[in-house]
């Protein structure tokens, strides 16, 4: 079964680590995440979808093709369209790339910060915590209609309070006080 509050606490150590944004795609299957938690500006989600940029965007077509991380300096010759040059204009100027799973199923996480490129530090930190949250969403095709509409949830608070939640635990199992 999936655990929400690891998950939750996943994430929130991604919100507290580093003074970045983040959109992660979870569970990725025929393009398509089995949920997807965002901390980017509404003005530049906005402008995505009214531009219709996915499918132009190099960093997701890396991921879905790569495992691994790739800024998206590594990948500026492969951007016409200038999503990057776009993202930048809504304080998402230095990103990074991480792909973890398999071509069956992946997870991916951009991280994208206003005014330096991410450390291999932080990088390091994405990578392991976006592994954790792919193994902590295992069997989410077959979660039942709770725990989806608490993941749901939790990606709509994320999204709203853009980089502030808080971890929680599970009273009756402790479980979730460690990412």
């Amino acid at each position: 079964m999936l655990n929400v509050i690891r998950i939750r606490n996943l994430v929130f150590a991604l919100t507290s680590e580093a003074n970045w944004r983040f959109a992660i795609g979870l569970r990725i299957r025929f393009a398509n995440p089995s949920i997807t938690l965002t901390t980017y500006p509404e003005s530049w989600l906005r402008h995505y979808d009214e531009k219709a940029l996915l499918h132009s965007d190099p960093a997701i077509l890396w991921g879905l093709k790569n495992l691994g991380c790739c800024r998206w300096s590594e990948l500026a010759d492969a951007d016409p369209a200038g999503v990057f040059l776009a993202a930048a204009d809504h304080g998402l100027r230095y990103g990074l790339i991480v792909s973890v799973g398999d071509e069956g199923q992946r997870s991916i996480g951009y991280f994208a910060h206003p005014d330096h490129e991410i450390a291999p530090r932080d990088a390091d930190f994405a990578l392991s915590v976006m592994e954790r949250l792919h193994e902590a969403t295992e069997g989410i095709g077959a979660a039942n209609e709770d725990v989806m509409t608490r993941l749901q949830m939790l990606a709509t608070t994320l999204r709203q309070a853009g980089t502030e939640i808080v971890p929680m635990t599970d009273a009756a199992t402790g479980e979730g006080r460690q990412a």
